[in-house]
């Protein structure tokens, strides 16, 4: 009755997850609720969220990662966050203008201009459950706050083909969120809202003109209007500053932006809890000479989070992308659940590194190994290549939570450009493979998929560089 007919999110809140330390992030779960309906359908719809995210405080995931971090007999207290969503309604549709996450320090410096103590955000329209989960096709906006209009990917093709395709939404009649297609979204926004989040798409009108004797506009989700002509930006690092000068620490936050007009933006704050940034945010002072008598193994010009660091590899898992393409979607799990196996062999201390072809950690087994987090947890670093023969180049999951877990946990993270990068994979072949010893079966086909190598004789170094960009695995000759 409070809420009226505004649509509520669920939260979990718990002692462990919103201390130092530990972000917990995605973990616990968050439902909306419906926005319609009789009072006492709204009222089991709620119920029945609350005892979800009580028992996700022990779901599998959340009960690893508190024994991986000696908080397996810490108390842990649950409360329960309510939430009036931010947002709009549009037609039957409710949803903010734009959404996102945003962080008060980056390890994610891809250019020389850009200052990680400024921040950056990573932006998505509709509701921020796109900023915070990877999805197929499609890329999230990641802005860097010290320079704003210094993207990753310069390419208007490219910013055009990854741009988001569906935004996420509530629907007046339905429980939960819903994906719906953005073309469908640009034509129920006001024309100034569109100018703002959008850019037009002129050479698939012209050709869509001369196919059809007709003019049509066509749009792609871009965020110009919003970086060049709002103050939007400005209000949002002086949010991250203040916050990370109180925490006197760097903070991770959730917020949602809705626009009043075009010139004045409406920011809420979701969501903001310390992030884990010390502990990859080395000091230590590296020079690109340090590996230039080494003979490169892999090597990439930004793409890389973790800080500096250059440190001797022990052991190195591989999939070769040749071997990952000729499995199955099945196998492909099964080589995931193998791979957490081999995992939990190893601790912190054996300096190990794992290099996966596509994207970790996705739901989608055709772009990448689906491990989940705890299935990886014990590496030194994690190499996300992309696929040579099909140009696929993985997103860095820069602001999700498969990040947050790599932030929190110390990880060093590469994505290899297959366009960009030099990789040596013959190098290879010079290695001692290690028998995989797992207390579990393997197919024959999936166990010739992993290669684990014994490196502790070899001098095999990774080095990142955050001041020259230089990242890579570099082997003394």
């Amino acid at each position: 009755n409070y809420f009226g007919q505004y649509p509520i999110v669920i939260r979990s809140s718990s002692l462990l997850e919103d201390g130092f330390g530990n972000a917990f992030a995605g973990k616990y779960e968050s439902f909306f609720c419906a926005i319609s309906g009789s009072t006492e359908k709204r009222y089991k719809d709620f119920i029945n969220s609350l005892k979800r995210i009580y028992a996700s405080s022990m779901s599998r995931e959340a009960l690893i990662y508190r024994k991986e971090r000696g908080l397996d007999k810490a108390e842990e207290l649950m409360s329960i966050l309510v939430q009036r969503v931010s947002g709009n309604y549009h037609d039957d549709l409710y949803f903010p203008d734009a959404a996102g996450v945003g962080l008060s320090y980056t390890t994610y410096v891809w250019h020389e201009d850009i200052n990680p103590y400024d921040g950056m955000i990573r932006l998505v329209m509709g509701l921020g459950t796109r900023a915070v989960n990877t999805n197929e096709g499609e890329h999230t906006k990641i802005i860097s706050l010290s320079n704003p209009n210094l993207i990753p990917n310069q390419e208007v093709s490219e910013i055009m083909k990854y741009s988001q395709k569906f935004i996420d939404a509530l629907q007046i009649d339905k429980t939960g969120k819903h994906a719906v297609p953005i073309n469908k979204i640009f034509n129920i926004l006001p024309p100034w809202l569109v100018d703002l989040v959008a850019s037009r798409d002129y050479a698939t009108e012209r050709f869509l003109e001369s196919r059809r004797n007709r003019f049509e506009k066509i749009y792609y989700l871009s965020f110009d209007g919003l970086i060049n002509n709002t103050n939007t930006l400005e209000y949002l690092k002086g949010i991250l500053q203040t916050l990370e000068k109180h925490y006197e620490h760097p903070v991770d936050i959730e917020f949602t932006i809705n626009f009043l007009n075009s010139e004045t933006p409406k920011i809420n704050l979701v969501q903001c809890r310390p992030l884990q940034a010390n502990s990859i945010a080395g000091k230590k002072q590296l020079s690109d000479e340090m590996v230039e008598n080494l003979e490169v193994i892999l090597k990439v010009k930004g793409n890389f989070m973790g800080g500096n660091i250059y440190e001797k590899i022990d052991y190195l898992i591989y999939v070769p992308e040749d071997a990952f393409k000729n499995l199955n979607n099945s196998e492909r799990y099964e080589l995931a659940r193998v791979i957490g196996a081999i995992n939990r062999e190893f601790n912190k201390d054996d300096n190990c590194l794992m290099m996966l072809p596509g994207r970790v950690g996705t739901t989608t087994p055709s772009l990448g190994v689906p491990v989940s987090f705890s299935e990886i947890n014990r590496m030194k670093g994690i190499v996300e290549i992309g696929f040579f023969e099909s140009d696929f180049t993985p997103e860095l999951s820069f602001g999700t939570h498969f990040f947050q877990d790599i932030v929190e946990s110390g990880i060093f993270f590469i994505a290899a450009d297959p366009k960009k990068a030099i990789f040596n994979p013959a190098k290879f072949n010079n290695f001692v493979e290690k028998e995989i010893d797992v207390s579990m079966e393997i197919k024959k086909q999936i166990k010739k998929s992993i290669k684990v190598f014994d490196l502790s004789y070899r001098k095999v170094y990774l080095y990142g560089n955050i001041k020259t960009q230089t990242a890579g695995i570099f082997i003394k000759k």
